[in-house]
């Protein structure tokens, strides 16, 4: 089985290490064949990054040249693979701020068909909380509470306010979470720190072409799934933990405040027309 990480620097070079070290670490007893490639958007090039891939056997770093956003530059770095290599069984598209402490994750992922499950939302464990990032979305968001979220982006306090809150109601609803609450389900949205797409899913003819620089990925993969009938699962045997928002920050500035507000409307406009 061949699995592919797809993982987005930018300016994160120890982090970017440390979680691909503990991938490397995870992946030794597994029966597996594992790559990874580095989406690089830093510019320019970090040479520290540059020397500890020349010293790895299985990871690549795509250097972009500029900063395309987070699956902006995914998908670049994919397409590159892919102009060379065959499509795995396995691409897990995330960010750097992870790590991989279990060391069968891999062997556990090995178990589970590709064809027949094609979306995997692992368990994300927040380092700061404690709580489980997944599911992000169980249900498909109405018309209306997608242009509540859009209305809510447009005003930048009215945006830190709401986030703050919803972050306090996250952490109430984990600490008493039941355990039927965690386990394995179909949902509707996996959480986009690090979303495991199977092979079905880009032979069904979806991509990680999200037109948002950063934010909505979560929405953008659902609705393709969506439409092509592909069944999103949390399975929270394969657990991931994450610091969180070491590339955006928690407390977002007013740039990555636009971001959101973009993708926010990019989310209504999403839901509006495919409804």
């Amino acid at each position: 089985m061949k699995v592919l990480i797809v993982c987005v620097n930018y300016f994160s070079t120890q982090d970017t290490i440390d979680y691909l070290e503990s991938v490397l670490a995870c992946s030794l007893s597994a029966d597996i064949s594992l790559e990874i490639t580095i989406a690089d958007n830093t510019v320019p090039e970090d040479a520290r990054l540059r020397e500890w891939v020349n010293s790895q056997k299985c990871v690549e770093l795509c250097h972009l040249g500029e900063n395309y956003g987070f699956y902006g530059g995914a998908y670049r770095a994919l397409e590159n693979y892919l102009a060379s290599a065959p499509l795995p069984e396995w691409v897990v598209v995330s960010n750097t701020d992870l790590a991989i402490r279990d060391v069968e994750f891999f062997s556990k992922l090995a178990t589970i068909d590709s064809l027949g499950n094609s979306i995997i939302a692992p368990r994300i464990v927040s380092v700061a909380s404690g709580e489980d990032l997944n599911p992000y979305m169980p249900l498909r968001l109405s018309q209306a509470r997608a242009a509540f979220i859009r209305t809510v982006f447009r005003y930048y306090p009215v945006s830190i306010a709401y986030q703050f809150l919803h972050h306090l109601k996250e952490l109430l609803r984990n600490s008493r979470a039941a355990d039927n609450e965690r386990s394995q389900r179909s949902i509707y949205a996996a959480h986009g720190s690090a979303i495991v797409l199977g092979k079905k899913f880009f032979e069904q003819g979806c991509d990680i072409n999200h037109p948002c620089f950063l934010y909505g990925e979560e929405v953008y993969i659902a609705e393709q799934c969506r439409r092509k009938e592909i069944t999103i699962h949390y399975e929270p045997a394969l657990e991931i933990y994450h610091k969180e928002h070491a590339t955006t920050g928690w407390l977002k500035s007013r740039a990555m405040a636009r971001y959101q507000a973009r993708a926010a409307e990019w989310v209504y406009r999403e839901i509006l027309e495919n409804s």
